[in-house]
């Protein structure tokens, strides 16, 4: 493929050997990569082939219709850098052959997530977000900007009604993650970075980037609607423990996550997802770890419990991970979940109790040095994982794997944003930098 950037994946539920692609992933942190549209495969993944799209950039979701699999829409960010015409949502009805821009706002508004009417395909939900990058820093919501928000269709992406009834202004609006309860499709559920500024924001606290002074926005924010988006409330940060919850779980960059899923079974168990996975068993209101509450005990007032890890004495192992940009919750079994996150994907099998890493060759290499030892090695920096060093030595027939160790100067070398260089007369001795 011409790129291997992911930012989309969906199965066609009418026929589970149709699978789509799309390229370019939306989460456009600084080592982000563009994609070049969308792929199809029609063999259960053996074999794909292009589909168009190819200007899109990035692509944060698409979504195949429920028993027509030639009806997909395409949800795209855009450029990451630039400004350009292929933002918004497109739809082909046609299995790919042929698109039709469904939701176009601008050359500065794409779109980041999709979600669908579980009980009528023609109803669907689109976050839009207007992002500029610059050079100089991470994308936000900028004076001016006025075109975010909250778009309705219900007669299958002919016409968009924006939704504004209980939500930010569009001036405030960041990026924005969707989900319809799949038990009560009445019931939608918003993830919105906001960029209001917050009166109640402590004394000190920070701004979106990091610095003090400029104004602290409200950022992270749950709205929920009980009439299919005619109108909104806020539910989230009902105090300021939560407000404070809410505002640091995507630390000063909310723009790279913003996804929420709802259990298909309970309409008021939610998960949002940034750091890491939070949870919600009363309609958002309050959020915590995702492991449920335990029981009180007899000697413990009302309200006493807790949400630690492993809670009610269970001894919980693993955690769904860290940077978390992708959950899947099984519609027959929702104890059974998976996180998608920057060191792979975790499975749990017990509603979060347990964690386990998914066992697959998968993982992003920022750098990779070699040397000139007989047989060679190969020294890169992994994502989340810390360095590595490889002996690639084909006369065994086989490559082995080894932690590159740190010394005890520089501890902790390695992972994003490291560079490696090896001595080329001692492959013993290889250096290490970390931009923090």
């Amino acid at each position: 493929a011409a790129s291997t950037s992911t930012g989309a994946l969906a199965v066609a539920p009418s026929n589970p050997d149709i699978v789509w692609i799309g390229t370019g992933e939306s989460n456009i942190l600084r080592s982000s990569y563009a994609g070049v549209g969308v792929y199809k495969s029609t063999d259960n993944a053996k074999t794909w082939k292009h589909m168009g799209l190819t200007d899109t950039g990035t692509i944060g979701r698409s979504v195949v219709h429920p028993t027509d699999p030639d009806v997909v829409y395409v949800a795209s960010a855009g450029h990451e850098w630039t400004e350009n015409e292929t933002r918004g949502v497109f739809k082909t009805t046609d299995g790919g052959r042929t698109w039709t821009k469904s939701l176009a706002i601008s050359r500065k508004t794409g779109v980041n997530d999709l979600a669908m009417d579980p009980s009528d395909p023609n109803t669907l939900y689109a976050g839009a977000w207007e992002r500029q990058r610059r050079h100089w820093n991470d994308p936000r919501v900028e004076p001016g900007f006025n075109e975010g928000g909250i778009f309705k269709t219900t007669d299958a992406g002919k016409t968009w009604t924006p939704l504004t009834n209980g939500l930010p202004p569009a001036s405030a609006f960041g990026r924005t993650g969707l989900a319809v309860a799949p038990s009560n499709p009445k019931v939608v559920y918003a993830f919105i970075d906001n960029y209001d500024i917050d009166p109640n924001a402590p004394a000190g606290a920070r701004d979106p980037s990091g610095r003090t002074g400029q104004g602290v926005i409200k950022g992270n924010e749950v709205y929920r609607s009980d009439d299919k988006g005619a109108t909104w409330r806020l539910v989230s940060g009902q105090d300021e423990a939560q407000r404070t919850f809410m505002r640091g779980m995507s630390g000063t960059y909310a723009w790279v996550f913003g996804n929420i899923r709802v259990d298909p079974t309970d309409e008021n168990k939610v998960y949002v997802l940034a750091l890491s996975v939070s949870m919600s068993s009363d309609g958002g209101k309050t959020f915590g770890s995702i492991l449920p509450p335990p029981p009180p005990s007899p000697e413990a007032p009302a309200g006493a419990a807790g949400r630690g890890a492993g809670g009610g004495g269970r001894a919980a192992t693993g955690s769904p991970g860290g940077d978390n940009h992708g959950y899947w919750i099984d519609p027959k079994n929702p104890k059974f979940m998976v996180s998608g996150n920057d060191s792979g994907f975790r499975v749990t099998t017990d509603g979060g109790v347990n964690w386990k890493r998914a066992n697959l060759p998968i993982s992003t290499w920022f750098d990779i040095a070699y040397d000139m030892d007989t047989p060679f090695h190969v020294v890169g920096s992994v994502q989340d994982h810390g360095s590595y060093r490889l002996v690639v030595d084909l006369r065994n027939g086989r490559d082995r794997l080894n932690p590159v160790a740190s010394d005890s100067t520089a501890s902790g070398i390695g992972g994003e944003y490291c560079q490696h260089q090896i001595d080329p007369t001692n492959p013993n001795i290889i250096y290490s930098d970390k931009v923090t």
